[in-house]
């Protein structure tokens, strides 16, 4: 009864006005779309597309916890298929700060994130080089280009704005 009572709060303070502020979140990614999955694929992540990133979704404001934390899992053992990916909001306007009630407060600095965003830009780089990226339209169209990028080397960056 608590957690539901929580989770409705959540929802509604998720679309609160903040000040703007940069966040990241990192993820594993397929590179199909399941269709026995609620989740897309990379294949609909097209720039200029519009996609939500779910009702509740944790982002931090430290770059370093969304590459690092996040990523190292998946870096690990990459599996063929899946990509890592991180999703970049220069500047939320809506959110939730709910750092101080996490068992990780001030190491994730977390946010929490709702809702529809338009990709502007996606980028591919090697997941030991943040600042060598090379811009795409698609995942598709850097595959199918003659240096293309390999799912266990590279990092998908995607930037949205908020709608």
């Amino acid at each position: 009864e608590t957690y539901q009572k929580a989770k409705v709060i959540l929802q509604k303070l998720v679309q609160s006005k903040i000040k703007p502020v940069d966040v990241w979140r990192g993820l594993t990614m397929n590179e199909t779309t399941n269709s026995k999955s609620s989740f897309v694929g990379l294949d609909k992540y097209n720039k200029g597309a519009v996609i939500s990133v779910g009702n509740m979704s944790s982002f931090t404001i430290d770059r370093n916890v969304a590459y690092k934390g996040f990523m190292e899992g998946h870096f690990i053992s990459p599996r063929r298929g899946q990509w890592g990916v991180i999703l970049h909001i220069p500047k939320l306007t809506r959110g939730a700060d709910v750092d101080e009630f996490s068992q990780f407060e001030d190491d994730e600095v977390e946010i929490i994130v709702s809702g529809k965003f338009r990709i502007t830009k996606i980028e591919f780089h090697p997941k030991d080089d943040w600042d060598q990226k090379q811009e795409i339209t698609s995942l598709q169209d850097a595959l199918n280009s003659p240096n293309p990028p390999a799912y266990n080397e590279h990092v998908i960056y995607v930037t949205l704005e908020d709608l």
